[in-house]
């Protein structure tokens, strides 16, 4: 079997051209060293299976965090509402190599701002994981569980703080729920989100675990609606 972080590496390869990645204050990207290595060669890496996990994630690296200062300044704004602009979606298949049964729909990006700072919604869908195990298919999901680390979410959401193409400030999903109304390689990735609520994380940048910072910086989006053409990345 295909191990998760050696897919991890490939569909980032892949993904680099069109997808924004994070990049926190005071650390660049990663580089491919920083993945572990694979330890198996079976090319059985079929939709829902479980090699095919942080594979396509955005390549994210994470800032030094000390004690929380008393007067820390949150990079989100409380609350966010209104109608998203600049919105695209792109769609990464598994690379050829990873097996003939390697699922169709295997990683989805939506993004969209909010504001000219660019703080940014950010849906990722990985085939395979949380309440994608079974396949990615349109529906309404609750955000509980798998879907709240970025270690283990197949449906994840995130606010990105003041974001730019140099990198953003993570805020994860703590609950809520998204409804995908429309999701195709060749089609457009739609759908809504209510009672979004998310905290300020780090990610760890090898193991892709998303920690709380717990300096009560938080935000909320009442209700989104999003969609978007997807484009295939190369």
């Amino acid at each position: 079997m295909i191990s998760r972080s050696t897919l991890w590496l490939v569909l980032r390869i892949l993904m680099r051209t069109t997808i924004r990645f994070f990049s926190l204050l005071g650390l660049g990207l990663l580089v491919a060293g920083s993945a572990c290595s694979s330890s198996g060669t079976n090319d059985d890496a079929g939709a829902g299976d479980s090699s095919v996990t942080d594979a396509a994630k955005k390549d994210v690296s994470v800032k030094e965090t000390g004690p929380v200062d008393s007067a820390v300044t949150c990079n989100a704004q409380a609350s966010y509402s209104g109608s998203l602009s600049n919105e695209t979606a792109t769609y990464q298949p598994t690379p050829a190599d990873a097996g003939a049964d390697a699922g169709p729909e295997d990683a989805y990006q939506f993004q969209g701002a909010y504001n000219t700072n660019a703080d940014t919604l950010d849906i990722e869908i990985y085939d395979g994981y949380g309440v994608f195990a079974n396949g990615v298919q349109p529906g309404t999901y609750n955000l509980t569980g798998d879907e709240l680390n970025y270690d283990s979410c197949g449906l994840c959401v995130l606010l990105i703080a003041d974001e730019t193409s140099q990198g953003g400030d993570p805020y994860m999903a703590t609950g809520g729920s998204i409804t995908i109304t429309s999701i195709s390689p060749t089609g457009t990735f739609a759908g809504s989100g209510t009672s979004l609520a998310f905290t300020h994380v780090t990610i760890d940048e090898n193991t892709l675990e998303s920690t709380p910072v717990g300096d009560g910086c938080n935000t909320a989006i009442a209700s989104v609606s999003f969609s978007a053409t997807v484009t295939q990345g190369q």
